[in-house]
């Protein structure tokens, strides 16, 4: 399989994608990394990245900044919301995500709207809160919005050259060319969503291509024990997403 994705991945385009208010919905109860908005030298950077590992029991190892610039990135997101921005690097899932194999590195995924960003993370929700038998509640997830430039393999409209990477449930070839696109020091991946027919994603892989991360509103997910049914928007104090 890994030679059959590299031969496709030759033929993958790439494309300058900027999108202005890029939606990352994130669990509410994260905060963001402190200093990052403050932090200028590279030994200042790696340092945050070692306590945040000594104080947050939530984070898993991940690379130093200096593994990251090996791989050709700047390493680190400075000024305003770096904190939120760095969070996605340092705080690495051990299961893995669909880019990133169990506990390899971090990525920073978004999507070009709030509404595909909503149904990305609601299946997420509904995984584990149905692997863990969660009683009737309400998720709390907090809405980020950031510019996103970069330079990303483009995967939009490849569903045909690319059945594996576009499963919805298996992330096993998606991980293989995310770690591909990572070693090859990629900026990320632009791909179409997988929950949210005609929606566009990211996953982006260095963090200098993210910027003006700021804290838009929380949302609240009802898990009625079996399905999230309701989305409710906090801000505007109204319904986001009836029941299905």
């Amino acid at each position: 399989m890994q030679r059959a994705l590299a031969e496709r991945l030759t033929h993958v385009s790439y494309s300058h994608v900027h999108w202005s208010g890029a939606v990352r919905v994130i669990a509410g109860q994260y905060p963001p990394m402190v200093g990052f908005e403050q932090v200028a030298a590279a030994v200042d950077f790696d340092a945050l990245i070692a306590l945040e590992r000594e104080t947050q029991p939530h984070v898993a190892p991940s690379p130093s900044s200096a593994d990251v610039r090996r791989h050709g990135f700047p390493g680190r997101a400075t000024g305003a919301g770096a904190g939120f921005v760095m969070a996605a690097f340092t705080r690495i899932s051990p299961d893995g995500t669909r880019f990133a194999p169990p506990t390899s590195y971090g990525v920073y995924y978004a999507a070009r709207t709030e509404a595909t960003a909503i149904e990305e993370t609601i299946y997420h929700t509904e995984l584990i809160a149905a692997a863990t038998a969660q009683p009737d509640q309400l998720f709390m997830r907090r809405v980020l919005v950031a510019n996103v430039t970069a330079t990303l393999a483009d995967l939009r409209g490849q569903e045909a050259t690319f059945p594996d990477v576009y499963d919805r449930l298996d992330y096993t070839a998606g991980q293989s060319v995310g770690r591909t696109c990572y070693q090859r020091a990629d900026d990320g991946i632009v791909y179409d969503s997988v929950r949210d027919t005609g929606g566009e994603c990211a996953a982006v892989f260095n963090p200098s291509c993210i910027a003006s991360c700021r804290h838009s509103k929380f949302l609240a997910y009802h898990w009625n024990g079996e399905r999230i049914v309701t989305v409710y928007d906090m801000k505007q104090r109204r319904t986001r997403r009836s029941e299905r």
